[in-house]
């Protein structure tokens, strides 16, 4: 039997899964083939999904990110900097 990638590298076994574009590092190509315009089936190609769930994963982010802005913007803390 040939090695297994687990024999070189034993803490995968163990590794926790990762979900959504920001944690497989997926999120930065995403981010540029939109800049460039490029459709979402384009999108999922180049990253290995299918287009609809890298629109879906994309603006979940786009909501996080704005949710996030907004409560730094409402955070009173922000007012004495």
């Amino acid at each position: 039997m040939p090695p297994s990638v687990f024999d070189a590298f034993p803490e995968l076994l163990n590794a926790p899964p990762a979900f959504g574009l920001r944690a497989q590092g997926k999120l930065i190509v995403v981010e540029q083939m939109v800049r460039e315009g490029r459709s979402w089936d384009e999108n999922g190609a180049a990253i290995g999904w299918s287009g609809e769930a890298v629109e879906r994963h994309y603006g979940w982010h786009l909501e996080a990110s704005d949710a996030e802005l907004q409560a730094q913007a409402t955070d009173p803390r922000d007012r004495c900097r």
